[in-house]
């Protein structure tokens, strides 16, 4: 996590994380994520999965995950929205515009 936050701080956006299977990808990228929302000024993150299955999974990770410095859990503080249409959630902020 310190050398994607040093990649992000020497603005290189383009990092490659590598990590077995269940090392915790999902929660590097969940506290990525929340680094980039928080500290980034990112406004919006799209977490991208190949299976069913996995988006289930990687949304009951978002809902149990604590933000280490609020000690609120990530679905408290932001919205997470598990897309199964093409249809955004009412309060999910609107699209920014050109």
């Amino acid at each position: 996590m310190r050398n994607l936050e040093v990649s992000l701080r020497d603005n290189r956006p383009r990092a490659l994380i590598q990590m077995a299977t269940g090392a915790g990808k999902t929660v590097a990228a969940i506290t990525s994520i929340y680094r980039l929302i928080k500290f980034g000024d990112a406004s919006r993150v799209l977490f991208l999965v190949d299976r069913d299955n996995l988006g289930r999974q990687a949304l009951k990770e978002f809902q149990q995950y604590v933000a280490p410095d609020d000690g609120r859990k990530f679905t408290e503080l932001y919205n997470v929205q598990r897309l199964t249409s093409n249809k955004l959630d009412p309060v999910a902020r609107p699209w920014p515009t050109a």
